[in-house]
């Protein structure tokens, strides 16, 4: 399962993500509390970091799985109007943000 906090926005880099920490010897590096994975010259963000960014101003998010799903299920001869009525009535996952969809 996976955990989207709303209104974070990415981090540039792992010194100034709010899921780092500092680690070393001499609290040089930035470490990473999800992977435990280190960073001694805090520039980027780390090749393996796990934070995802969803799109500026995506529409309504919708579990694409099981809206396939539900065609194959119960689509027959409804059509396009079939087809909106079943994204229609798929369960939100994340809401829209800014979209005009």
């Amino acid at each position: 399962m996976s955990v989207l906090i709303k209104g974070m926005k990415m981090p540039d880099s792992c010194a100034v993500c709010r899921f780092a920490g500092r680690g070393g010897y001499f609290m040089e590096r930035v470490v990473c509390m999800f992977t435990g994975k280190n960073d001694a010259k805090n520039v980027d963000r780390l090749p393996n970091c796990p934070l995802v960014a969803l799109p500026d101003k995506h529409g309504r998010l919708v579990d694409a799985g099981e809206c396939a799903e539900y065609f194959w299920e119960h689509l027959d001869d409804n059509g396009m109007a079939g087809a909106m009525n079943a994204i229609n009535d798929m369960p939100t996952i994340v809401e829209a943000e800014d979209s005009k969809c």
